[in-house]
């Protein structure tokens, strides 16, 4: 009977190893305080999506949304972007206030990330879950960031493919059978 305890042991410890592995993280640095623009003129930013754990490697599309009030192009010359494991890009864009925005209103950009895990192929494995950043723009009488950089890693995701999951939930339903015949083998030794 001890050696059937060490036994599931040792394939349970295996298959917490195995579940750890499937997962990796994907953050995107972020502005900490307010960006002052004043109204009429212009101020080029950047997000920073980062992939420091694991070793998948992700393509990034971020969707862009902004408060009424300012514009917000896209600098670079793509929409989707190559994110390595183990690296952080940039992801430039610029703000512009509208002439009549008001002195001290508070405004928001916003950009959802949605990472595709990429096979050795290229293609994704799957739709993934994403993060969120968003920087917050005040119309002032002056226009700068203070020399803000985005902060690395403010905020961690999870990030979880489809073949990771189905490759987790074998995973249990191996645990829960090794589990029932062990309990019956069990039973029936009484």
């Amino acid at each position: 009977m001890m050696k059937k305890n060490k036994q599931l042991l040792t394939v349970t410890m295996i298959l917490m190893l195995f579940m750890s592995l499937i997962v990796s993280a994907f953050g995107v640095g972020i502005y900490n305080d307010p960006i002052k623009i004043k109204p009429g003129e212009s101020i080029d930013l950047a997000f920073r999506p980062q992939n420091m754990v694991g070793n998948t490697d992700y393509t990034v599309e971020p969707k862009f949304t902004w408060s009424e009030g300012i514009n917000v192009e896209l600098l670079d010359n793509k929409t989707i972007y190559d994110l390595p494991s183990g690296e952080l890009i940039r992801v430039n864009f610029r703000v512009t206030a509208d002439k009549n925005a008001k002195i001290g209103e508070m405004k928001e950009v916003r950009a959802d990330f949605t990472p595709k895990a990429q096979s050795e192929g290229g293609e994704p494995l799957g739709i993934e879950t994403g993060m969120v950043a968003s920087v917050k723009i005040l119309i002032s009488e002056t226009t700068g960031d203070d020399g803000q950089t985005p902060i690395e890693k403010k905020e961690e995701t999870k990030v979880v493919n489809y073949t990771s999951k189905i490759l987790a939930l074998l995973a249990l339903i191996i645990v829960v059978a090794v589990t029932i015949i062990y309990i019956r083998r069990k039973k029936k030794n009484k």
